[in-house]
């Protein structure tokens, strides 16, 4: 990797698919997450996804 350059696309999904469980699982790192996560939850029902599909 060139560190002149930013990380690409796949090497940053990468790395926040790998470590996403574990930070979700210690809230106490991130307070800020909850909060945003509180504010921007959808709370309408999940699409009729069977329609959607074909």
């Amino acid at each position: 990797m060139n560190p002149a350059m930013p990380p690409s696309e796949l090497i940053v999904a990468n790395a926040l698919r790998s470590t996403l469980t574990v930070f979700f699982s210690v809230p106490a790192f991130a307070p800020d997450l909850a909060k945003i996560m509180r504010k921007y939850r959808r709370h309408d029902p999940p699409p009729d996804t069977e329609r959607m599909a074909a």
